[in-house]
C-alpha cells in the first residue's frame, strides 16, 4: 500500500511539474478574448480596443515583427521581422495572419499563424 502511495505521490509531482513547465513557455496568447476592433494597419502594427483589470477599455496596438518570424517560408511565433521576407499579408478570421513567405530558394509558400498563440491582454496593453 506504502508502494501505491509513493508511486501515486511521484505520478502527480512529475505531472505538476510538467504543467507547469508548459505555463513557463506559452507566456502570452489568447488576446481575442478581451479585446475588440482588432485589425492590423500597414504591414505590422497589430491594434485593438483591451480591456484592462478593471474593465477599462484601453487603446493599444504591438508591432508583429518582435512576435513573428519567416523560417524557411512558414510564419514562426519569435522575433524575426516577418515583413522583410513576406508579401501579400492579410488577416483574416479575428485572429489569423496569411503570408506568402520566402524561402532560402527565394521561392514563396503560403502559411498561416494564429496571433492568439502569441499575443496576450496584459492589463489592457498587447504583448508577444
Amino acid at each position: 500500500m506504502i508502494f501505491f502511495t509513493t508511486l501515486i505521490v511521484s505520478l502527480l509531482t512529475v505531472f505538476s511539474t510538467r504543467v507547469s513547465l508548459l505555463r513557463a513557455t506559452t507566456k502570452y496568447g489568447g488576446f481575442s478574448k478581451s479585446c475588440y476592433s482588432i485589425s492590423v494597419q500597414g504591414r505590422n502594427n497589430l491594434k485593438a480596443l483591451c480591456k484592462d483589470h478593471n474593465s477599462r477599455i484601453i487603446e493599444s496596438s504591438v508591432d508583429l515583427n518582435k512576435c513573428i518570424g519567416n523560417i524557411e517560408g512558414k510564419l514562426t511565433a519569435q522575433s524575426g521581422g516577418y515583413t522583410q521576407s513576406t508579401r501579400n499579408c492579410a488577416f483574416k478570421r479575428g485572429s489569423i495572419l496569411f503570408c506568402e513567405c520566402r524561402t532560402s530558394q527565394g521561392k514563396y509558400k503560403r502559411s498561416n499563424i494564429n496571433l492568439n498563440s502569441l499575443v496576450g491582454n496584459i492589463n489592457g496593453i498587447l504583448k508577444c
